[in-house]
């Protein structure tokens, strides 16, 4: 992802679910930092004032969601890759990447959904 950053593909990299552990021991291993971390609201309806602190040092925007906790669970990946016709990758994914569109200065969110990769890709 870093790579198609400085390529200018895409113009920003977030991180979610990242806490404060995560968050220190992630940083120190990339090159760009990431402006944003999605964070899950879900069940709370405030942003611990810990993490608010420390992303706000680390010049990182929060940004909350109330996404379901297991959004893409293997029922509904197998279903997917089932429907692309490769389902014999089920358990040899690579990676999976969340993404969010947002309206530039509006804040509003546009799109947002995953994109998966197979090993072998």
């Amino acid at each position: 992802m870093e790579s198609f950053k400085k390529e200018g593909k895409v113009k920003a990299l977030g991180i979610s679910e990242f806490g404060i552990l995560r968050l220190d021991a992630f940083i120190p291993y990339i090159a760009i930092r990431p402006v944003i971390d999605q964070i899950n609201l879900r069940d709370c309806c405030d942003v611990p004032s810990d993490l608010l602190d420390f992303s706000m040092a680390a010049g990182i925007k929060l940004m909350p969601h109330m996404d379901e906790d297991d959004p893409l669970p293997k029922d509904t990946l197998q279903e997917v890759l089932y429907d692309l016709k490769v389902n014999e990758t089920v358990d040899k994914m690579r990676w999976v990447v969340k993404y969010t569109a947002v309206a530039k200065q509006r804040g509003v969110i546009e799109n947002k959904g995953y994109i998966a990769a197979k090993f072998g890709c």
